[in-house]
């Protein structure tokens, strides 16, 4: 049995505690000098993440409280300390307490340190190092009573119950009102009831509900509310209005989260508020307050690798008179907000100011010299369609934006001074990932998969610093949403509140619509089409053409409409606008603005291929019956090569089905479905006895696919 007592409190101080850096984390250690071990919460250690996570030796030890309680302990390791510049490997258990940390006798006494309560202070090493107390007026909890619980017990997800709390100081009659412990709230994800109660000597009932995702366990002794006698009650009659608050009545948000709920709330119930708000104090630190408040990790740190070349060294450009100050407040800001530092390496790259749509200046930095010469990273960036098709079944989505995500990514040491810029006022350089680098993707992609791994495809998807959890119901995305952000606040990440939107039924994500119906065009983007001018050049034509092919999928013979446009972006062609390419021009805009919504594809009903072909082009529709409707899940069309034009009619049906199969062969692979076509096209390829070449082919692609 591990002794394990809380330091008695002298001069109303709650008790001393030391900044601890455990692991490349940052945690706040209460000093008790009545401990005789080390230990650290077990919330913390889960949180570390799990690269940087020591191995932990499993036990069967209790710790033995000041009230004699126990606490099982989880096990213990080795662990990375550092107190200010002292630093050092220190065995720490990992149990169910309520600080963070417990600095104890053991480590105090190993390393010689010196505790002067009287300064709060505290000598290792010959370093002083100061330490953080909390004062009663920082901790209400000291002036109030405070309940404690009487028994060890369980509360599944969404329970509620009532439980018998101990008051520390016994009242003698009148009534009290019960409001929670923050600590325990914080600590727990359990919400008690802000009640007023009459307490029977030294206990009084203490109502909670648990809103984690899991079943929680409080221990015996866990001070879990705080109470005060009241003078009067009075009953007092409430309107509609104030109904409408009441749920949420004991949570009070920050600032910068407080909109960020009152745009989730509107289409909730009572219920859903609760935990929802619940939600956001829980994680609102994962919530930048600011731009200057920036997340930082370095689970994944951005390299550089560079070809055997020498540095690169760019002279700065002229930048315009009444632009130079906007650029000398920018490089001020990132110094201030640890962006940027001062440098003294080889390399330096020039300086770019790009005006934005809205009239101001976009700082940016040309990296394309450093590009060219910088081996590239490979790691993929998943599909679109993929992602999207991963959806089908939710009901219930939230999005989520990471706040300046890149400036969130530490650089490796070595490559921070490749990333170096030359201005009038110096030269710096990155302390973390700088847009402009080609590899930039490939990294924050790797960093978040790796900080929600294990929920990618399953609770959530990741394309760069979009993320989105799905659920089927309101009570899975409760939990998946808990998950999600305790990872994102494990990792170090912060979240844009501004542009995040929760638990709807109808997101925004990758420039689609999302909902439980399926995908649409969305309407911000596809107002652009509206919008486009008459084109008057191949690079107009290029653009808008690429703008729309964006949503071909949505289109039914996108390829066949858009042939004239094409046809003016040819090589070699003269650039003439007719009627044809005016009707096509219109065409394309019309049918974007009113394109379908298409159905998620679901693994269990048939698949319907309806295919055809024109002189220039060919098409394929993707459908399934789903609650007896048959709804679209997909358009292709394709436009014929100079040879395949030639084609006769039969052929260019028959060859609409293999290409279709082919588009479409990660939906069909393995499954049964109808093919709707011209049956004549199916009895010439039959014909051939011994077919060879390019028929044979066709026959081998459709072979691998079970048809009816």
């Amino acid at each position: 049995m591990l002794s394990l007592k809380e330091e008695s409190r002298r001069n109303q101080i709650d008790g001393f505690y030391v900044k601890l850096e455990v692991q490349d984390t940052t945690q706040n250690f209460l000093i008790d000098t009545g401990a005789s071990i080390t230990v650290i919460r077990r919330e913390i250690f889960q949180g570390i993440a799990e690269g940087n996570r020591p191995c932990l030796e499993r036990t069967n030890e209790s710790l033995c409280m000041a009230d004699e309680s126990r606490i099982p302990v989880v096990g213990w390791a080795m662990f990375s300390l550092k107190i200010g510049d002292f630093a050092t490997k220190h065995k720490v258990w990992v149990a169910d307490i309520q600080a963070d940390g417990i600095l104890g006798c053991d480590f105090l006494t190993r390393y010689e340190c010196q505790l002067d309560l009287g300064r709060g202070e505290l000598r290792i090493a010959n370093e002083l190092i100061r330490c953080l107390a909390e004062h009663p007026a920082e901790n209400s909890c000291q002036t109030l009573n405070r309940i404690t619980v009487c028994e060890t017990f369980s509360i599944n997800p969404g329970q509620e119950v009532i439980v018998q709390g101990k008051l520390k100081n016994p009242l003698k009659e009148g009534e009290v009102i019960v409001e929670p412990y923050e600590k325990f709230t914080k600590k727990y994800s359990v919400m008690v009831a802000k009640v007023v109660a009459s307490p029977q000597s030294q206990t009084v009932p203490v109502r909670m509900i648990n809103l984690d995702s899991v079943p929680v366990t409080v221990y015996k002794g866990s001070t879990a509310a705080t109470c005060e006698p009241v003078e009067e009650v009075t009953a007092v009659e409430l309107d509609g209005a104030d109904l409408e608050v009441a749920p949420g009545h004991q949570i009070e948000l920050s600032s910068h989260v407080l909109p960020l709920y009152q745009s989730t709330k509107e289409s909730l119930d009572e219920n859903q508020k609760t935990l929802v708000l619940s939600l956001l104090k829980k994680h609102e630190g994962v919530f930048a307050r600011n731009k200057e408040d920036l997340g930082r990790t370095n689970i994944v740190k951005h390299k550089i690798p560079t070809k055997d070349v020498p540095p690169i060294k760019q002279q700065a450009r002229r930048l315009p008179l009444n632009k130079r100050e906007e650029a000398a407040a920018e490089v001020s800001s990132m110094l201030k907000r640890g962006v940027i530092e001062p440098s003294q390496g080889p390399w330096a790259s020039p300086v770019v100011l790009v005006r934005k749509k809205d009239g101001s200046t976009r700082f940016c930095v040309d990296y394309r010299r450093l590009n060219d010469v910088t081996i590239k990273d490979s790691y993929p960036i998943p599909r679109i369609d993929d992602s999207l098709d991963t959806l089908c079944g939710s009901s219930w989505f939230s999005t989520l934006d990471l706040a300046s995500g890149y400036w969130q990514v530490e650089m490796d040491e070595p490559d921070k001074e490749k990333t170096a810029f030359v201005t009038q006022s110096g030269l710096y350089q990155f302390c973390v990932l700088p847009f402009g680098l080609s590899s930039a993707p490939a990294t924050f992609e790797r960093l978040m998969e790796k900080v929600l791994s294990g929920l990618q495809w399953q609770t959530c998807l990741v394309y760069l610093d979009d993320v989105i959890i799905f659920a089927k119901t309101f009570e899975e995305h409760v939990a998946r949403f808990d998950q999600v952000l305790t990872r994102l606040k494990s990792s170090g990440l912060k979240l844009s509140p501004k542009k995040c939107h929760l638990f709807r039924q109808k997101v925004a994500f990758l420039g689609h619509v999302v909902s439980k119906d399926g995908v649409s065009t969305d309407p911000t983007k596809v107002a652009a089409v509206e919008n486009w001018p008459r084109t008057n050049c191949v690079r107009d034509a290029r653009r808008f053409l690429g703008l729309c092919s964006y949503y071909r999928k949505f289109v039914k013979n996108f390829t066949h409409i858009a042939r004239p446009l094409h046809r003016l972006t040819e090589k070699g062609k003269q650039f003439l606008w007719t009627e044809e390419c005016e009707k096509a021009f219109n065409e394309l805009k019309h049918v974007l603005t009113s394109a379908p919504i298409l159905a998620f594809p679901t693994p269990t009903d048939k698949y319907i291929l309806d295919t055809d072909a024109s002189s220039d082009s060919l098409g394929g529709v993707l459908s399934q019956v789903q609650g007896g409707e048959e709804k679209v899940i997909a358009y292709f069309s394709k436009s014929f090569s100079k040879p395949e034009r030639r084609y006769c009619v039969t052929r260019k049906e028959l060859y609409a089905i293999v290409a279709s199969v082919k588009h479409f062969h990660h939906y069909l692979y393995g499954a049964k479905f109808l093919v709707r076509t011209d049956h004549s096209a199916l009895r010439w390829l039959l014909t051939f006895k011994n077919p060879e070449g390019q028929v044979a082919h066709w026959l081998e692609v459709l072979a691998l696919i079970i048809m009816k």
